[in-house]
């Protein structure tokens, strides 16, 4: 939202103002990730009061009314923002859909075995009733022609009308994501230690879910990681190599962690799998994390549904070769080309692996080939400039 922001104030003579609750995470938050966004106060608003739950939670309607007043033009949400359309008449409301946002929130009984407990289960259903509630009183959706968010909006009846024809790229501030030398100087001792003596480096910091079934699949939140160690434990026996790691961060949200630790174990891979933590349980902050791209020799996302997000273009953006399975069908609709290593059998990524692994040249050449597509399509400058023409188009302005 941040970059959607700063993307408007550059392109359009809108006048956005952003705001966060203190709960924020250390990924989203400018505050901890864009030394610009201390000085960006007049717009960019933080506080306990900006956030939409409270309005269920305890009948706090302070921020309601901070957007009624302000009188906007459009009012831009994801997540659980959307709960509060149905309060505010005078604004138009635009989702920019984020993931489970969609394709899972508003679907309770397709991930009743997703809740543990009846008090989970309660809550769920509530949630997908105010989620149910915001939708369908949002005036036009911002997503993605992936399989799954197109899933949710079928099944959710929204009108075709309302869902954008154009794609909207996710922005990143390449001044922040880009290839860091020093990348051990922002790695802790203990993290360094266990990386640096392996010579081949994959960083897989994609969220751990490895349980498959309808709903997973058609929600995107089955990654397919054991795939992955699959395809290492196949690189290691046919080419004889024990230099070479996978780099996993401990985080919240990996619902399949333990899942992951066993298959690691059952393919004689423990000593081959580096566990990483964060100073806090949500990981790691973006200087970090450029700090870990940096090192790795091959980024690896996902390798379930065919989709991509943010994890394959900041790794690309700090010049570091690519793997995600992803669907060149829709892939030719969004660019004209990609360097994403598309693969999703252990036999394809050991190969990939091994032409990584014994060709340096190729390797570079693939980073920087990363670098030129997150600058050509995903700058602040080239994407930014989409979301501004869209915006201006949808509220009439020139």
């Amino acid at each position: 939202m941040y970059n959607i922001g700063m993307a408007l104030r550059k392109h359009t003579k809108v006048i956005p103002h952003l705001y966060l609750d203190d709960k924020t995470n250390i990924h989203t938050d400018p505050i901890h990730n864009d030394v610009n966004a201390v000085s960006q106060g007049e717009w960019v608003f933080k506080s306990a009061d900006w956030d939409p739950t409270l309005l269920f939670k305890k009948l706090d309607k302070k921020f309601v009314s901070r957007l009624k007043h302000e009188n906007y033009d459009a009012i831009i949400v994801s997540d659980v923002g959307v709960w509060l359309a149905p309060f505010i008449k005078k604004s138009k409301f635009f989702f920019w859909t984020t993931g489970a946002d969609l394709t899972r929130i508003p679907f309770p009984r397709e991930f009743n075995f997703f809740h543990k407990g009846i008090k989970a289960k309660a809550k769920a259903w509530y949630m997908a009733f105010l989620q149910r509630w915001g939708i369908r009183h949002i005036d036009y959706f911002m997503t993605q022609p992936f399989d799954l968010y197109q899933y949710a909006l079928r099944k959710l009846k929204v009108p075709s009308a309302k869902i954008s024809l154009n794609y909207f790229p996710l922005i990143f501030d390449l001044d922040i994501f880009k290839y860091n030398p020093d990348y051990y100087s922002l790695i802790s001792d203990e993290n360094r230690q266990k990386i640096e003596k392996f010579r081949f480096k994959i960083f897989h910091p994609s969220r751990l879910m490895i349980q498959k079934n309808d709903a997973l699949v058609n929600a995107g939140q089955w990654k397919g990681n054991e795939t992955l160690l699959k395809g290492l434990r196949f690189f290691i026996d046919k080419y004889k190599i024990e230099d070479i790691c996978i780099i996993v961060p401990e985080r919240i949200y990996s619902t399949d962690a333990e899942l992951f630790k066993k298959e690691a174990k059952d393919l004689n891979l423990e000593n081959h799998v580096v566990w990483i933590k964060g100073q806090t349980n949500e990981g790691f902050n973006k200087q970090e994390m450029v700090a870990l791209y940096s090192c790795s020799d091959l980024v690896a996302d996902e390798f379930g549904v065919g989709a991509f997000g943010s994890i394959v273009v900041e790794a690309a953006a700090c010049s570091r070769p690519v793997m995600c399975y992803v669907k060149e069908e829709i892939m030719k609709q969004l660019y004209p080309w990609h360097p994403i290593i598309s693969v999703n059998t252990p036999e394809s990524i050991a190969d990939e692996i091994a032409n990584l692994y014994f060709n340096e040249e190729y390797k570079k050449e693939l980073g920087e080939r990363s670098r030129k597509w997150a600058e050509e399509f995903h700058s602040p400058e080239n994407a930014g400039r989409i979301y501004a023409d869209q915006m201006k188009t949808l509220l009439g302005i020139n």
